[in-house]
């Protein structure tokens, strides 16, 4: 039954993989959008209502005034001040009259209706004002109204009487000339009671042009510029603030990758104080238990294994004398070489335990002189003739030129020795030959001397190369060491350190090891190490121009032979 994962993990699986610093950028700007949302609103609503507040206050004041100046008496206003203001109101025009007549044909006047054509000083620009009168006729208006807005505004502006009366406020669409055309404007209106002895005598509409929208409209208009700018900056010095912020991580990073299990002595040192410094001087109170811990572990194995070389020599020694003696009787020869040879595999396991252990002390000494590659192989293939042939593996030697290293000649010939050794050992019963072979080449433009070793054993299954230099790492865990006719385990298949030491000493001296293999078709190992000469290619020049092609080979009838 195919369970299904919860949405949020798929969509997890799908999105590509961010770092701390992008992803505290991005929480940060996500807040910082919510703020700026929530920021942006609030200012645009307090405007609004700051904007509509004032107006309000600007048209009751004018609206207050206006009253303020009305004569019972006369039943007008006072209107003092205007620049133009005549003795007596002006005679209509022709014009005038007609539309004035038409106006009362309309319903829109009564016959009382005053048709005032000067303005209020309190009253400025676009300013209009109507007094409405208890029936809602127009009885004096100021302004540029059309007949249209009149009776559309007579007919909004209801009349109370006292005590009732009071302010109210609404806005409406006035139709208002500009030159020769006539625009729409929005406008906002203010009813006062105008009362003469406690008596209503009418209602006072004063309106003047609304701005609000055009204001709130421009302030959206900046915040919708300014909010992508700001979240913008925001966003790069996030950025830059995250950057900081992980830089002690990082450096814990730096430090703790160049860190390795045969180095502990880097340490953080940060002086922070704070929760990254706190981290850091943990991390670096752990490397300094970790680093006792591996002192004491490296001086115990260099110390026992420096201890058993002597008695396992001791051992050895006294083995060979009771074996020489031939007055043995069979059992008792044949238990004594079975401990002969698990005494060769201590002793070779012990020897590799010293060599490891020097080297993750730093207490191994390298030396540095100018070798033949190629000379230290042929010496090594010489020497394990005797055991190919009892293996009844045939050695075969390619072309091996010169090729000159600088190098220290135990810790070569001892790595030459366990790839063949290995080779021979794992190729024993299921293959028949070993091939060895040298060369130069340039890789990168490095000079690199290559000294390859080749079987056609059982090879190694791919989930196996990655670990093969690990120390004690066996491809097959039951393999055992089995004498031919007693069915004791007596015969090394390896220890598993071998390869290790391979690793070990070919990076020690500049270079590296790399190991391809094919189940069922054998295993190459192939290692490469720089070339002697000012940067190495004094030595490929030479490797180059000389171009030998010897093969260094035994007499005839021996298991060693050139691959033709």
């Amino acid at each position: 039954m195919k369970v299904e994962r919860p949405w949020r993990e798929r969509l997890r699986g799908k999105l590509p993989a961010l770092s701390v610093r992008w992803r505290l950028t991005l929480w940060y700007l996500m807040i910082l959008s919510l703020v700026m949302l929530v920021f942006g609103g609030l200012i645009y609503e307090t405007q609004a209502t700051s904007i509509r507040s004032q107006l309000n206050d600007d048209l009751r004041r004018q609206s207050d005034q206006i009253a303020a100046s009305f004569d019972p008496t006369t039943q007008q206003f006072d209107r003092g001040g205007a620049e133009t203001e005549p003795a007596t109101p002006k005679a209509v025009d022709a014009e005038e009259e007609a539309k004035l007549a038409t106006a009362k044909s309309n319903g829109i006047f009564p016959e009382t209706t005053t048709i005032v054509s000067t303005t209020p000083k309190v009253l400025g620009p676009g300013v209009v004002a109507v007094l409405l009168g208890v029936t809602q006729q127009v009885l004096i208006r100021y302004g540029d109204l059309t007949d249209a807005d009149l009776k559309r505004l007579s007919s909004e502006v209801v009349v109370i009487a006292p005590p009732h009366a009071g302010n109210s406020s609404f806005t409406d669409t006035l139709s208002v000339p500009h030159g020769t055309s006539t625009q729409t404007e929005q406008y906002r209106f203010y009813t006062t009671p105008i009362l003469a002895k406690d008596t209503l005598f009418g209602t006072l509409v004063v309106g003047v042009p609304d701005r609000a929208p055009a204001q709130l409209r421009r302030l959206l208009l900046t915040l919708l510029l300014a909010t992508p700018i700001t979240l913008l900056l925001a966003t790069a010095g996030g950025y830059w603030l995250a950057a900081r912020a992980m830089r002690p991580v990082r450096a814990i990073s730096n430090v703790a990758r160049t860190i390795g299990e045969t180095d502990l002595s880097r340490r953080l040192n940060l002086a922070n104080r704070d929760e990254l410094g706190e981290l850091a001087g943990t991390f670096d109170r752990m490397l300094d238990r970790l680093e006792g811990a591996f002192q004491r572990q490296r001086q115990f194995t260099s110390d026992a294994s420096h201890e058993l070389r002597t008695p396992l020599t001791i051992v050895q020694l006294e083995l060979e004398h009771a074996l020489a003696g031939g007055a043995l009787s069979p059992d008792v020869a044949r238990a004594l070489k079975t401990i002969q040879s698990e005494n060769v595999y201590m002793s070779r396991l012990v020897n590799d335990l010293l060599t490891l252990a020097r080297a993750d002390s730093g207490r191994a000494v390298i030396g540095r002189e100018p070798l033949d590659l190629s000379d230290l192989a042929l010496a090594v293939v010489e020497r394990l003739a005797a055991f190919a042939r009892e293996k009844e593996i045939v050695l075969r030697v390619g072309d091996l030129p010169d090729v000159e290293v600088v190098g220290d000649p135990f810790y070569l010939t001892q790595m030459l020795n366990n790839i063949i050794e290995n080779a021979i050992r794992y190729t024993s019963g299921q293959g028949h030959s070993v091939s060895i072979e040298a060369g130069a080449r340039s890789a990168g433009g490095i000079p690199q001397g290559w000294v390859r070793v080749s079987d056609d054993g059982p090879g190694v299954a791919a989930e196996h190369l990655p670990h093969l230099f690990e120390r004690f790492y066996r491809v097959d865990q039951s393999r055992q060491r089995v004498a031919g006719d007693t069915g004791q385990p007596v015969e090394a298949s390896g220890s598993g350190l071998g390869l290790s030491i391979v690793k070990w000493v070919a990076t020690t001296h500049g270079g590296d090891v790399r190991v391809t293999s094919t189940p069922g078709h054998g295993t190459t190992v192939e290692v490469w190490l720089p070339l002697a000469g000012e940067d190495g290619h004094e030595g490929l020049n030479s490797t180059a121009a000389t171009v030998l092609t010897r093969h260094k080979h035994n007499s005839e009838g021996s298991y060693v032979r050139p691959i033709s």
